[in-house]
C-alpha cells in the first residue's frame, strides 16, 4: 500500500494554556501527530493516551517489598545453582511458591497506583 503525501498545511493559533494542555494530552507525541489523529477521528483509545499515576507510598513498604525482591533474586540463584550441580529439585513447590510471591507483589503494586485519563 503506496501511503500518500502530506503537501497541505493547516495553520491554527493556541495560546500558552491550551499549548500545554495539547502538550500533555500528546504524551510525548509529535503535536502534528496527535492533532491530526484526533481530528480525522482515529478511536479515543489511539488519541487519549492513559497515564499511570503514582500515589505516594509509606517507606516502610517500598522496605519491604526490596526486601521480598532480594529473596526472590536469592530463591532464583540458589534454584540455578542446585540444577546446575544435580542437585533434586522439587521444581514445582518452588514454581509455584515464586508465583505466589510474584502475584502478591503485582497487587501490591497495583493497590498503590490508579490509572486516569489525560484530556
Amino acid at each position: 500500500m503506496k501511503v500518500e503525501k502530506r503537501t497541505k498545511i493547516v495553520k491554527s493559533r493556541f495560546n500558552e494554556t491550551e499549548i500545554e494542555l495539547l502538550r500533555t494530552n500528546a504524551n510525548g507525541e509529535p503535536l502534528g501527530a496527535f492533532l491530526r489523529n484526533a481530528g480525522l477521528g482515529n478511536t479515543i483509545k489511539e488519541v487519549y493516551k492513559i497515564k499511570k499515576i503514582y500515589t505516594p507510598v509509606d517507606p516502610d513498604l517500598i522496605f519491604e517489598l526490596q526486601k521480598l525482591g532480594i529473596n526472590l533474586n536469592q530463591i532464583a540463584r540458589k534454584v540455578n545453582q542446585d540444577s546446575k550441580s544435580g542437585m533434586p529439585l522439587e521444581l514445582f513447590h518452588i514454581l509455584s511458591e515464586l508465583t505466589k510471591i510474584t502475584e502478591s507483589l503485582n497487587e501490591i503494586k497495583e493497590a498503590h497506583t490508579y490509572d486516569r485519563k489525560v484530556f
